[in-house]
């Protein structure tokens, strides 16, 4: 039986978790330009802010301890095209990070939105990292660097407000 979308999140979680060219890096990189302090993800599987899987936070605050910002990586979607034969998975998975973000003491929602935009700008630059694109291939998989960025609107919740960014992309590939 094949794998599907575990190779997938396997290459984007090593692409993001890249000690020299990942998340971390980059956001500490684009900081200073937006005014905000970098914030550290811990890829590990035991870590507080990452998690593998679409979970709403609302849930995560009712029942365990986690920190914000929080991140979490999933397939959100994946479609075979049988284009090859029915045996053979032929098709795209998409693949979704999401950021959730909340600032402690935060009245007024103010620092949110350069908070997302260092993140939209670090998140770009590690998953469309041309020299890294290699992560993607070594994993037999296929990725054209086009992705979709969602902000959602700022909500009362978390550490007294709090905003998602759900970015998307979608990479091939063909199971033998």
């Amino acid at each position: 039986m094949p794998q599907i979308s575990l190779p997938a999140l396997n290459a984007l979680q090593t692409r993001l978790s890249d000690p020299a060219t990942g998340f971390n890096v980059n956001l500490a990189n684009v900081a200073s330009t937006y005014g905000i302090a970098p914030y550290v993800v811990d890829w590990s599987d035991t870590s507080s802010n990452f998690l593998i899987g679409q979970v709403d936070p609302n849930l995560l605050e009712a029942s365990s301890t986690f920190t914000y910002p929080f991140t979490t990586i999933d397939t959100g979607a994946v479609v075979d095209d049988a284009r090859v034969v029915s045996a053979v998975f032929a098709g795209t998975i998409a693949l979704v990070i999401e950021v959730h973000i909340s600032l402690d003491g935060e009245n007024f929602p103010r620092l949110l939105a350069p908070m997302a935009q260092a993140i939209e700008d670090a998140m770009f630059a590690t998953v469309n990292n041309l020299d890294e694109i290699g992560t993607y291939m070594s994993a037999l998989l296929t990725y054209n660097g086009r992705w979709t960025l969602q902000k959602s609107t700022i909500t009362f919740a978390g550490n007294n407000w709090r905003r998602t960014l759900r970015f998307t992309a979608s990479v091939g590939r063909i199971t033998n």
